[in-house]
């Protein structure tokens, strides 16, 4: 699929939604689209408190430090995206000016735009799909210049990026709450939002930590009989 093509059945997609009051709504229905991202907080409820008080503890601060900490990188995390997406689109050399950037931080983003720049073609970022239910909001989409695949690439900036863990949600016990697992479903549901379009998508994870070198992740691939399993899990935990 080409760039002209792949861009010409998004631009079609997005005649099926409109805004209103900072919702998206589609002519199929009266209710909001649901964001992905609401779909994982529901389904992997995030205690922001309870998490803050065990983590002041073990660092021996407070639980309002720790909630700054986090929002720090956060902050920092949407500067990383916003540089890198710039550039993407712009083709230039990414402004490294903001004092927020480490050295590390420095070389991992001139590094991802190479290896970006270099295997794909850019399409569009921050970019809105929808079904008659869902909605999808994808970091970055692009092309592969061997394969011409859409490829939806998720731009992460986790500290730790954690494969695997000991936890596992209490709404779908089968699932850890892994950075990957989570990621993984996140994808999972991109691609099916992209399928629903007519534009089948693989997609890739790339994450710039802070004080070592960033790294790609190929997301775990999610079942139809997952992804029906998430939605009605969704249904019923929202009635």
């Amino acid at each position: 699929m080409t760039v002209e093509e792949t861009k010409a059945i998004l631009e079609a997609n997005q005649k099926r939604y409109f805004r209103n009051n900072g919702k998206y709504y589609t002519l199929a229905s009266p209710k909001p689209l649901v964001a992905t991202t609401t779909i994982l907080k529901q389904l992997f409820p995030f205690d922001e408190v309870a998490a803050a008080e065990k983590v002041a503890n073990k660092m021996g601060i407070t639980v309002e430090e720790v909630i700054a900490m986090w929002a720090a990188g956060a902050h920092r995390g949407n500067t990383i995206h916003n540089i890198i997406q710039s550039a993407i689109v712009t083709k230039t050399k990414p402004n490294l000016t903001n004092p927020l950037l480490d050295d590390w931080d420095k070389f991992n983003i001139t590094q991802v735009i190479q290896f970006l720049s270099s295997r794909f073609q850019f399409i569009a970022n921050e970019h809105i799909a929808v079904t008659d239910e869902y909605l999808a909001k994808m970091d970055t989409l692009m092309i592969s210049n061997k394969t011409l695949e859409v490829i939806i690439i998720e731009i992460k900036t986790r500290g730790e990026y954690k494969l695997t863990s000991n936890y596992f949600s209490e709404i779908l016990p089968d699932y850890d709450t892994s950075n990957y697992t989570k990621d993984s479903l996140q994808c999972g549901i991109y691609q099916h939002i992209l399928r629903d379009c007519g534009i089948e998508a693989k997609t890739l994870i790339i994450n710039l930590p802070k004080d070592k070198s960033w790294d790609v992740y190929q997301p775990r691939v999610i079942s139809p009989s997952e992804l029906e399993n998430i939605f009605s899990t969704y249904s019923k935990i929202t009635k």
